[in-house]
Parts: C-alpha cells; structure tokens; sequence
C-alpha cells in the first residue's frame, strides 16, 4: 500500500467548503480539492498564502504536498471565532474580532494585487444590468476619491469562521483573496458576509467600523455597495441580491 492509499484511508475530514474540503492527518491538515479544480489556482494560493507568512499575522503556514490537487498546512486544533459566541458572549468577541482586523490593516509591503484595481474589473463582469454597474462605479469613484490613499493589507474574506482559536492563541486563515489596497474596502467586504450569513451581527459590526475608522455612514454604504456587486460574482443569492436594492435609493443621491 503507496503513501497515498494511507493517506486516503487513514485522513479525517474537519471542514468543507465549495472548492475543497480539509482533512486532518498525521499532525497536519491537507486541503484537497475538487476534480477538475485548476492547478494554476492552488498553486497561486499557495503563493498568497507565502506571501503572507512573511508578515507578523498569527497565521498557519503552508508546505509542499506529496499529493496530488492538495495543499498541506499547519493543522489548527481548535474552534472558530463563531463558536467562541457560546462561552464569551457577543461583545468581547466583536471586540477581539475588530481589534485583529486593525491589525492586519497595520501591515503594508507584502507583493500583493492591487485591490482597488481588482474591484473595477469585477464590476464589469458582475451579473448585474448596466444602469447597477454604473452605481457600482459611481461608488467606487466616490470612496476612492473621499478616503485617503493607503497601501495595506486586505484580507477580503474576514469572517469569523476564518479566525480560529487554539486555547488563548489564535490564528487568521484563508488569505486566498488577500490584496493590498484601503481599508475601507476590506471593512465593507465583511458587512456584505454578515449581511448574507449573521444579519443579527451586522449592525453592531457597522458601529464598530464607523467609530474606529471615522468613516460616514453614506460613504461606507457606498463601499458596501460595491462589494455585495463583488460578491454576485462569486455566491449569486436573492439575500445579496435584496442588499443592493436597500442601498440603490443612497446611490442615486
């Protein structure tokens, strides 16, 4: 029996997603993805995810499979941010959830995409009519326009699934859409996330990013906008969908 036929029969599933799913094995976890999941993608994820370790972030670290379509990474014996909610109540966990997205917002210089030049590309390719494109960009114009110029890091995937905790330590995972750009961007990315998944989180997420980065109300809508446009291109839901009409009447003005 090869390595592999151990690998296969011995692993233990510990998570799934839409592309993958994750396994524990041999002191290690190892994503295996999808038939048919492009090689050019996991290797350029696996490349984010390098760049990344090259910041302080407590973040997992990737490694060369032995098998084929999978990437193996530090294995995170652990739970989720959201399952944290259970034993220290709402607050404190939106508070250390706030607190370590300022700090991924505080690291600059990694060899990342631009994000803002990403954005305008998807909003061409959104499945949304021309009239929606054209708010989307008037948005976008605006933002970038009002909120000062700043090069950080962007994690654009920041939920509270994607932080784990091991006792009192924890680790920031899933880097895959991680881009250098304003932090605003980033900010409005999750409120689209807990719009669709935590609707009960979503107001006192946005008091939270309001107060600590200054920012209007109306200008951050704008951004939010954009993203839920963002978002349709990935997880085309009726939930996503309702968020862009709420917003169009502010758009217009």
């Amino acid at each position: 029996m090869s390595l592999y036929d151990d690998f296969l029969k011995e692993r233990i599933e510990i998570g799934a997603g839409m592309v993958a799913k994750v396994y524990s094995w041999r002191g290690y976890a190892y994503k295996c993805f999808h038939e048919g999941y492009p090689a050019e993608w996991i290797a350029y994820e696996q490349s984010q995810q390098n760049e990344i370790c090259k910041s302080k972030l407590p973040v997992p670290r990737y490694y060369t499979s032995d098998f084929p379509n999978t990437i193996k990474m530090d294995l995170i014996a652990g739970i989720s941010m959201s399952e944290r909610f259970k034993v220290a109540g709402i607050d404190p966990v939106l508070d250390d959830f706030m607190l370590w997205f300022q700090r991924i917002h505080q690291t600059e210089g990694l060899a990342l995409q631009s994000l803002s030049e990403c954005l305008l590309k998807i909003i061409d390719t959104a499945p949304v009519d021309e009239t929606q494109k054209a708010y989307a960009r008037k948005c976008f114009d605006m933002v970038e326009e009002i909120v000062p110029e700043q090069e950080v890091l962007c994690h654009m995937d920041y939920h509270m699934l994607n932080i784990m905790y091991e006792g009192s330590n924890m680790r920031i995972i899933d880097w895959v859409n991680a881009k250098n750009g304003k932090p605003i961007w980033d900010y409005a990315r999750t409120y689209v996330v807990f719009y669709e998944y935590a609707a009960g989180l979503k107001r006192r997420y946005l008091k939270r990013v309001l107060f600590l980065e200054n920012y209007s109300e109306e200008i951050f809508m704008k951004a939010i906008y954009v993203n839920a446009i963002y978002r349709l291109t990935e997880h085309d839901t009726k939930r996503i969908r309702r968020l862009i009409q709420e917003i169009s009447p502010s758009v217009l003005n």
